[in-house]
């Protein structure tokens, strides 16, 4: 049960997410080249409240809290809007009825019109998310993914190979990112829906 969120909650109704852990790879005090590429976002209003049920939920399961004692100390002025954005908050993971984020991305693939954009340190996708990304691809739709020309997981790498081969046949547009490490998740459909593990697509470099 290895917990890979990253959440951080500051008086109940702002938040921050992405992808960055706690480490020099990914921050610090001065600037550093060789530092991972990644992003996060700031996020307050109703859906900072869903974040911090998340946290609860996560620290009542590691320790033994009552959920119902950590929400009684959510004030009730936390809860408001702000701004007309909507965004919807996906816990996925093994303490998660079925798979809504796996579920989700299906249904934006094979929903998409004009153009997917993906951009992930790491590709070994499933038969059902590579068909799609495939059959999208020659039905004439914009499918670009990008990934790390080199990750911090060789064998991942290797293991893409086949992945990123049969997307380059039916017309995908593979793109490298480098030098570095990109640690970026997310996905843009027909140019508006996004759908949002979070990235950076500068410096990506055409497949040779």
């Amino acid at each position: 049960m290895r917990n890979h969120r990253k959440i951080a909650v500051f008086d109940h109704h702002t938040a921050i997410v992405g992808g960055h852990n706690y480490a020099t790879e990914y921050m610090g005090p001065q600037p550093n080249r060789k530092r991972w590429r990644d992003f996060g976002a700031v996020i307050s209003g109703p859906a900072a409240i869903m974040l911090n049920e998340v946290f609860c939920a996560d620290w009542s399961y590691a320790s033994g809290q009552s959920l119902e004692a950590l929400r009684k100390e959510v004030p009730v002025d936390a809860v408001r809007r702000e701004g007309k954005s909507e965004l919807q908050i996906v816990a996925s993971g093994p303490d998660v009825a079925r798979d809504p984020l796996y579920e989700g991305m299906i249904a934006m693939i094979q929903q998409a019109a004009r153009s997917i954009w993906i951009v992930t340190p790491y590709f070994i996708p499933d038969e059902v998310l590579l068909r799609s990304l495939v059959v999208k691809a020659r039905a004439g739709c914009d499918v670009t993914l990008i990934v790390p020309a080199r990750s911090n997981h060789p064998i991942t790498d290797f293991a893409r190979r086949y992945y990123v081969r049969e997307l380059q046949r039916a017309g995908v547009n593979i793109r490298l990112f480098g030098p570095g490490m990109m640690h970026s998740k997310g996905m843009i459909v027909d140019d508006n829906r996004r759908f949002v593990w979070f990235g950076e697509f500068r410096f990506a470099q055409p497949l040779r």
